[in-house]
């Protein structure tokens, strides 16, 4: 087990930044606290970090596609003066029966869909599939998880004992909604943190046990 290569999957709003809704003004994005500090320690065990985020702010029509990626570069710098980084910034812009048509897409990438995951995998080939966590506050980052356990069986073919996939709730955000709403789901965390930090300590104390 040792010799594979592990990824964090890491929601955007609620689980890095403060969650505000859409963020309107580059400015109000903030990180939550500590979660600078978390993403640096994964940066130090040399965990890839991926961002995979919806963010169907322009499909609404709030503000034009280009805001969110200037909302990334904030993020981006927010991050480097905490010497942490993320290695990978993915996110969907879709959404089904948008009035602006470039986004009105029925996609794959929305989570709680798996195309950001097949996505990053197609950049970082020597990483393993089915090793891998997923941190969000939202159900659809605990289903985005659950489909991937599903599709690396059906599509992939792994065996169930072979996947070590898991959700991590964070209960920052919309945290502690879901974790109301997950009592009675399919789809259940794996782990419950207060905040990325706590997320981020339990994924490197976990990785020690599968060496």
């Amino acid at each position: 087990m040792s010799k594979l290569k592990p990824v964090v999957f890491l929601d955007r709003d609620g689980t890095i930044n403060i969650e505000r809704g859409y963020i309107r003004q580059v400015q109000n994005l903030e990180l939550i606290e500590n979660a600078g500090l978390a993403i640096k320690q994964l940066n130090d065990h040399n965990i890839l970090t991926v961002l995979t985020s919806n963010q169907t702010g322009a499909a609404r029509n709030y503000y034009p596609l280009q805001h969110i990626y200037d909302l990334h570069s904030r993020l981006a710098n927010l991050l480097d003066e905490q010497n942490a980084h993320l290695d990978l910034y993915l996110f969907c812009p879709h959404l089904e029966n948008s009035d602006n048509p470039e986004f009105s897409i029925n996609c794959n990438c929305r989570k709680p869909n798996t195309g950001m995951l097949e996505q990053a995998y197609t950049q970082y080939l020597d990483y393993a599939k089915n090793l891998c966590y997923v941190i969000g506050d939202k159900p659809c980052d605990l289903e985005f998880a659950y489909n991937w356990r599903k599709k690396l069986i059906t599509d992939f073919k792994f065996s169930s004992q072979d996947i070590f996939v898991k959700a991590i709730l964070v209960k920052t955000g919309y945290g502690i909604d879901t974790l109301k709403w997950a009592q009675t789901a399919d789809f259940k965390p794996d782990f419950i943190a207060p905040s990325l930090l706590e997320a981020c300590e339990f994924i490197i104390g976990d990785l020690k046990t599968l060496e």
